[in-house]
């Protein structure tokens, strides 16, 4: 990772700090939560974090903040939100889920549905959480006729996933992480397992 050393780059004219740089730098400015949507989103696109925390190290800087983050980074998180969220699951001593899981879509077997989050107890059971952010009930067409189609089609989703195993299913807000004590209950009410 050559460019893990060079602190900046030139981007449309402008000297900036390399991504390697930033990651740095966000990890020690920010919390868990809010940095690691960065992570994610970083490595989403490519980046190699590997090497972060020696890095670091090499700096004589302490560690324990990017090494948390690395080892928590997924770059199967779709946007921010879902990563925010994942922070606080973690934060709040749960048991890490598992991202984008596939399920059947009996309309289009090539196109399987993916739960946001889902974890799988030790009898079988599958639970599964959905981040709800705004954009899912955005309407293009703004008219009912749209509206009545995307809950059709939510509705059918939810279908399917029970079909194929799920025993139950949680719906996740972005307020949920801003109250940390309302996400807590959400999960033990789902049967969510806590780390131990």
């Amino acid at each position: 990772m050559n460019d893990i050393d060079g602190i900046s780059e030139w981007h449309s004219s402008l000297r900036v700090t390399n991504i390697y740089r930033t990651l740095l730098d966000c990890s020690m400015l920010y919390p868990f939560a809010q940095a690691l949507p960065i992570f994610d989103s970083a490595a989403r696109q490519g980046t190699d974090i590997s090497e972060l925390p020696e890095y670091c190290r090499s700096l004589g800087m302490d560690s324990a903040a990017i090494t948390k983050l690395c080892l928590n980074t997924d770059p199967l998180s779709e946007n921010g939100g879902e990563s925010f969220i994942r922070a606080m699951i973690e934060e709040t001593n749960f048991v890490i889920p598992r991202l984008q899981r596939p399920f059947r879509n009996p309309r289009n077997p090539d196109a399987p549905f993916r739960a946001d989050f889902s974890w799988e107890l030790p009898d079988g059971t599958i639970i599964v959480a959905e981040f709800d952010g705004m954009g899912k009930y955005v309407i293009d067409d703004g008219t009912r006729r749209g509206i009545r189609a995307r809950v059709y089609a939510e509705r059918e989703r939810e279908t399917a996933l029970r079909a194929d195993g799920v025993r139950r299913i949680v719906r996740l807000e972005y307020e949920d992480a801003l109250y940390p004590e309302r996400l807590r209950r959400k999960l033990l009410d789902a049967g969510v397992p806590q780390r131990r």
